[in-house]
């Protein structure tokens, strides 16, 4: 498998192509706790699940953002 370049928060970061955790690129973009995910899909922001995944090709864009909602 190829490494290739995603963008978290601005910082570039490596991941293997292919289905990747969201919990993995939240911790290597440190994104911190109580943030969640979404992906910038042709400008489209796409909420990421804490326990699933994404495929990833390269070049994405994810950014994190206080948890909305609640009780």
């Amino acid at each position: 498998r190829d490494t290739v370049a995603v963008s978290v928060d601005d910082k570039t970061v490596a991941v293997r192509r292919g289905a990747v955790a969201v919990a993995q690129l939240k911790e290597l973009g440190g994104v911190a706790g109580g943030y969640v995910l979404v992906q910038d899909v042709d400008g489209e922001l796409k909420p990421l699940a804490d326990d699933g995944s994404v495929t990833v090709h390269g070049c994405e864009v994810f950014i994190s953002h206080v948890q909305e909602g609640g009780a």
